[in-house]
C-alpha cells in the first residue's frame, strides 16, 4: 500500500533488487498509467533513509492513485526496476470472475464438461436472496472482487 504521504515501502522487494537508502531512481509513467521506477544513478528521486519511496503526488493523481491506495509492485530485476499497478488494471486485465464460476466444473473433470450452473430448484434461494443469506445479489464485479470487508469474502 502506499502509505498516507504516498510513499512506498517494500524491503524485501528492494533489497532483492539492491536498493539502498539514498538509492537515485527515475520515476515515469507507463501509456497506460502505471507508474515505472527505475534505478538511475542520474535519477532525481532517492530512496528515503528508511528505504521508503516517495511517489510524487502529482505523479500519484495523474495516475489515479490516492494515498492509501493498495498496488501491486512487480519487479523487473534485469532492468532493476519496479512496476505499480492499480487495482483497477488488475480489474480490468484479470478474467470475469462471474464467467469462471458459470465455467465452474468439478475438480478433476476434464474440460468441456457442462455442468449446471444454477441450483436445483428445491435449494434455490427465494426473492433473489443468496444462499449464504447476505442479502441480495449485487450485479457489480467491483463489489465482487472487493469482498465483504468482514474477512469472509
Amino acid at each position: 500500500m502506499l502509505d498516507s504521504d504516498g510513499r512506498l515501502t517494500d524491503q524485501r522487494l528492494f533489497s532483492q533488487l539492491g536498493w539502498t537508502p539514498g538509492t537515485r531512481v527515475d520515476i515515469g509513467v507507463s501509456d497506460s498509467h502505471e507508474i515505472v521506477v527505475r534505478r538511475d544513478n542520474q535519477g532525481t528521486w532517492t530512496l528515503t533513509a528508511r528505504n521508503m519511496l516517495l511517489i510524487p503526488a502529482p505523479l500519484r493523481h495523474w495516475c489515479g492513485y490516492d494515498a492509501g491506495d493498495p498496488v501491486l509492485v512487480v519487479a523487473v530485476p534485469s532492468m532493476s526496476a519496479v512496476v505499480l499497478h492499480s487495482l483497477e488494471t488488475l480489474d480490468q486485465a484479470l478474467p470475469d470472475p462471474r464467467r469462471i464460476v458459470e465455467r465452474m466444473r468439478p475438480a478433476g473433470a476434464p474440460p468441456g464438461l457442462d455442468v449446471p450452473t444454477t441450483p436445483d430448484s428445491a435449494d434455490a434461494p427465494e426473492d433473489g436472496e443468496l444462499s449464504s443469506g447476505r442479502g441480495p445479489h449485487v450485479d457489480n464485479r467491483a463489489q465482487d472482487a472487493a469482498g465483504s470487508g468482514d474477512g469472509r469474502g
